[in-house]
């Protein structure tokens, strides 16, 4: 016999378990409030008393043994499991950690080649843009294309210049003239 696919199986599955988890913390914060009752309730009575002393240590150990109790659990699911059924998840998918990577690497290589290009061609880094565009494959990052604009005639005067500084990195260079005035 199939068991027929669900894709909501993994919903319900959630749900169940974010369910239990708030009946749990129900009962918890249920169990925390009576006791703290109980505790005022006996410090209240004891006020004035020869035992007094010995009950509120008592009573402060209790608290504290009820405040901790669910570390245990929490040590022994481990922390991602913990979180993830309160609703936090910790897993990070191979494509959003390559996203956020590729983002970061094109940021510094923009950064780097216009560093480079303004120190080899003595320009200022006001006069061009680069802009650098990464592929992904196969978990590997290559450079695609790299784009510079080119701002001032100083900049397009030392576009071979330029063209020779990037060819050592890519092939794939695109210009753009985009003069301001």
């Amino acid at each position: 016999m199939f068991r027929r696919f669900s894709p909501f199986s993994s919903i319900k599955s959630a749900l169940r378990k974010t369910a239990k988890t708030q009946y749990k913390m129900k009962i918890y914060t249920l169990t925390m409030i009576v006791l703290s009752a109980i505790t005022g309730g006996c410090f209240y009575l004891a006020e004035g008393k020869k035992f007094e002393k010995h009950l509120k240590y008592l009573g402060t150990l209790v608290m504290i043994i009820a405040l901790i109790s669910p570390l245990p659990r929490l040590f022994s699911e481990g922390f991602s499991e913990f979180l993830s059924v309160n609703g936090v998840n910790l897993q990070i998918s191979d494509e959003t950690y390559a996203q956020a990577l590729k983002k970061e690497a094109e940021k510094r290589l923009d950064e780097d080649f216009s560093s480079l290009i303004a120190n080899k061609c003595e320009l200022p880094k006001d006069t061009f843009t680069v802009h650098t565009v990464l592929t992904y494959e196969n978990k590997q990052f290559d450079i695609g294309t790299v784009e510079i604009k080119l701002h001032t005639l100083a900049a397009v005067t030392k576009r071979e210049e330029i063209r020779k500084i990037i060819t050592e990195y890519t092939q794939n260079i695109v210009f753009v003239e985009e003069f301001q005035f």
